[in-house]
């Protein structure tokens, strides 16, 4: 058995079957008290699940580049046992926990507290970089010092044993994220590892070749459909790249596509599935807990959104390959659709029992994901090949923890945050701050908050970013008379685009390394791009009506003024037909590029100029292009 890890510590022999085993009783433990519900307190259920995940990240990741690559060391397991007894604590102390938490902590309560955050500190710095337990560092910091701050950003003195009993509690550490990532986020990512094991994975590739290899431009189209139904499951945009960009990247370069452009593409593509329903990886049940809203609300408020996004992206490419004279692949290496509907189509099923469950029968996300992974089961038996037996179970519940320890990390880590933040008031005060300077003008209140999210984004997870603008930055935005699902999409998409955003773009560097190209440039061609992802926050903020909030008219006008606003601003900057004077097409892209900024802004005094300009900008084009074409005929 092999088990490779983050940062590619690869384990083999008896260290494997060690993280197997802790793995696969971590998804058999969140499955049985998910299902039979045999849990006393949501404290032990979040302890455990943490508990598990740290474990796990300290025998799969190296402590440093100079650690063991193929075998966990002594300290590994230590620091494993300790994340263990930590859990045991708390099992056996669970009524005088909750009793003393943030209250009168015992010197044993603080000892375990420090154990805890320094265990998590310790995981996030080995998965994800020094960066979130540096802030996380420099918020405990702020908590024990703030006293000596003076201004607005003073707070009262706190003990050293209250904040850490504070943090080791649930407003902090085991607080309302880490609940969601061990409660809903796990779920999905187990249901994500039965679609890849079982061969319902490989329907989506197989789905996309056939629906739009063969059009212009086809495997960049493959690429962001794929990407967006397996970006959406699998919650991490970088992993999505690696996963689906194996195959779509060299695919774009062999038809003509330059490699910058086709890493852009699956870079693009990757970020939209973030926040793609009906999963969006992690960020739609934090934000249905945040706001105390049904999962079926916030899907759809994302959902045209989303939509759009892709439409943009598609207008793009097609664009792209029109004036590259791109065509699409050979029938010969395209899946037939009739074979996929006579062969494959069944294997959708379990995406067709989760969409039943959540929209139309609206149960909890952890009863839809449940009966979803049964059916994966269910349809797996209809072939030899794809059945899942003992062996491949393992694996599948092996594969499901080790994929969801990142979310527990992050979520964990974050928790600090936000229980520094809860019990200073600094998250008051951030938030009140920017409320005074909102009177100046939201739209600018907006730019900051927009700005903020993406910076934070180019040094965290997203789901960390999230978490911390959801509990700092939401509020604020809320109190200026923003509605709550759009205060909180806004920042969601910043996080989720912050992944494209150079000079970090992390997103873009994974696409960079596999199509082996500059990744600062890759992260501004993805910009280019997924302009719509840094445009329709700002849309859907001052227009409710593209969250489906509003009436019929309302949204139906909202849609059609932003889908044909899109075109014209990709017409604007690609160009549109075949007009071959400069002056004409510095016209027809000027009276594009109006028309579309007019008619992103719904509202009769915007939509009928609009209109009227995008109009005139087409006629003009097919009358000249006529007359080029007639031209060209009498020679």
């Amino acid at each position: 058995m092999e088990i490779e890890g983050k940062h590619k510590r690869k384990l083999t022999g008896f260290h494997a079957w060690v993280v197997y085993f802790v793995a696969v009783t971590m998804s058999l433990y969140q499955i049985y008290f998910l299902t039979l519900g045999g849990i006393a307190s949501p404290w032990v259920f979040r302890a455990g699940h943490l508990a598990f995940a740290l474990a796990i990240v300290f025998l799969i990741s190296p402590a440093g580049k100079k650690s063991e690559k193929n075998s966990f060391t002594i300290l590994d397991a230590l620091l494993a046992i300790c994340s263990m007894v930590v859990f045991a604590y708390i099992i056996l102390n669970l009524e005088e926990l909750i009793m003393r938490a943030g209250v009168s902590p015992t010197k044993f309560d603080v000892i375990f507290g420090i154990i805890t955050i320094l265990l998590v500190l310790e995981a996030s710095r080995r998965f994800f970089g020094p960066v979130l337990p540096l802030i996380a560092a420099v918020f405990l910091l702020y908590s024990y010092f703030g006293h000596l701050i003076h201004g607005r950003f003073s707070i009262p003195r706190y003990s050293l044993q209250r904040i850490v009993s504070y943090s080791f509690s649930t407003t902090g550490i085991y607080g309302i994220a880490l609940s969601t990532s061990a409660t809903y986020v796990f779920l999905f990512v187990l249901f994500g590892s039965f679609l890849n094991h079982t061969g319902i994975g490989d329907i989506f590739m197989k789905l996309s070749m056939a629906l739009a290899g063969g059009v212009r431009g086809g495997p960049a189209k493959v690429s962001a459909i794929s990407s967006a139904l397996f970006g959406s499951i699998s919650g991490s945009a970088s992993s999505n790249v690696v996963t689906t960009g194996a195959f779509t990247i060299p695919m774009m370069k062999k038809i003509g596509y330059p490699g910058e452009f086709a890493a852009a593409v699956e870079t693009t593509a990757s970020i939209g599935g973030l926040f793609l329903p009906p999963i969006m990886g992690a960020g739609g049940f934090l934000m249905a807990d945040f706001l105390q809203i049904p999962y079926s609300s916030v899907i759809k408020a994302a959902v045209v959104p989303a939509i759009l996004y892709y439409i943009v992206l598609f207008i793009i490419i097609d664009f792209v390959a029109m004036k590259l004279e791109l065509k699409g692949l050979p029938k010969s290496e395209l899946p037939k659709f009739k074979d996929i509907l006579s062969n494959d189509l069944y294997l959708i099923f379990p995406i067709l029992v989760l969409l039943y469950f959540l929209l139309i029968v609206r149960v909890s996300p952890v009863r839809a994901g449940l009966w979803s992974i049964l059916a994966c089961i269910i349809v797996s038996w209809f072939k030899s090949e794809t059945r899942v037996g003992f062996k491949r179970l393992g694996n599948i519940l092996s594969e499901g923890a080790r994929m969801a320890v990142n979310i527990s990390i992050a979520t964990a880590t974050a928790g600090i945050i936000v229980g520094v933040l809860q019990m200073t008031g600094l998250g008051l005060t951030f938030s009140s701050t920017l409320v005074y300077l909102s009177e100046t003008s939201t739209f600018l209140t907006l730019v900051l908050a927009m700005v903020v999210t993406i910076v934070l984004g180019m040094g965290l997870p997203i789901t960390a970013t999230y978490i911390t603008v959801a509990a700092v930055v939401a509020p604020a935005l809320i109190k200026i008379g923003i509605t709550p699902i759009a205060a909180h999409l806004f920042l969601y998409f910043f996080a989720a685009v912050s992944g494209m955003t150079p000079p970090v773009c992390v997103t873009a560097y994974a696409a960079a390394g596999v199509a082996g190209e500059d990744p600062f440039m890759v992260g501004i061609q993805s910009m280019k791009l997924g302009w719509a992802g840094y445009l329709l926050p700002f849309m859907f903020v001052f227009g409710n009506s593209l969250l489906l909030i509003g009436s019929v008219q309302q949204i139906v006008m909202s849609i059609v003024s932003a889908l044909v606003g899109a075109f014209a601003i990709v017409a604007s900057l690609y160009g549109y037909g075949t007009i071959q004077e400069p002056s004409r097409r510095l016209v027809i892209r000027g009276l594009f590029g109006v028309g579309g900024l007019l008619l992103l802004h719904v509202g009769a005094l915007t939509n009928i100029p609009g209109f009227v300009l995008v109009a005139s900008a087409i006629l003009l084009s097919r009358v000249r292009s006529k007359e080029q074409t007639n031209i060209k005929t009498m020679k």
